[in-house]
């Protein structure tokens, strides 16, 4: 069944948001996010070469442990791997996406957006096969 779903009709299939799975954006999401982490370590214009050791531990904790988080939650449709890797990488993120306007690093923003709609749309789809059972 494509197209418009009636009320009370669901479809394991059926894409999720703009014909996209939601495993595809928890996937997205968490692999833009270690993409962010790595341009922020080796590539950031404002820092200065050596990179410290601190800064490194902090961000591999706050940003690329979450993101494995979210791949792993996206491979196996884990919402509440899902939701933990949100709220993990919240402060993180929340404060590299706004620290700098404009930047790079505002698509952790993106990232924060896409890692919870990915816990919604598989929460919901957890409500509905609950309900049809």
């Amino acid at each position: 069944m494509t197209g418009i779903l009636r009320i009370g009709e669901w479809e394991k299939n059926e894409p999720g948001i703009g014909g996209v799975d939601v495993e595809k954006i928890g996937f997205l999401a968490a692999a833009g996010s270690a993409a962010l982490c790595a341009a922020f370590l080796y590539s950031n214009a404002h820092a200065d070469p050596p990179i410290g050791r601190d800064t490194v531990r902090i961000l591999l904790v706050m940003i690329a442990a979450p993101a494995c988080l979210g791949m792993a939650a996206a491979l196996f449709r884990a919402r509440f791997l899902m939701w933990a890797a949100w709220v993990w990488s919240l402060p993180c993120c929340l404060y590299l996406g706004l620290a700098a306007m404009p930047s790079l690093y505002n698509l952790f923003i993106a990232v924060l957006i896409g890692y919870f709609v990915s816990a919604v749309r598989m929460s919901a789809d957890r409500l509905r096969e609950s309900g049809r059972r």
